[in-house]
């Protein structure tokens, strides 16, 4: 994940590097930092590496950090999955 820290008023955009992470970025479902909404951007996803994403605003005062939770399709649990990695809002 890169970068690991971002303001809470969001605009962030964040690369998540993995590997099947879907084949077409319509596929990819569901993208949380840290418990915020984060957006597909599709012109710079490379299919199954790579999904680049512009962060929302946190609606929280002062958020806590965390990973980066992602679903390819219907969001079971064999098609989600959490980083180990954690985004702090700074």
């Amino acid at each position: 994940i890169r970068p690991l820290t971002g303001p809470k008023e969001g605009g962030t955009r964040v690369t998540i590097e993995g590997e099947n992470l879907g084949l077409q970025v319509r596929e990819i479902t569901h993208v949380r930092v840290a418990g915020v909404r984060c957006n597909p951007a599709a012109s710079e996803y490379i299919s199954a590496e790579r999904i680049v994403c512009d962060m929302e605003e946190s609606l929280m005062s002062s958020p806590p950090g965390g990973p980066v939770e992602l679903c390819i399709g219907d969001c079971s649990a064999e098609y989600r999955t959490q980083s180990s990695q954690t985004y702090s809002f700074v």
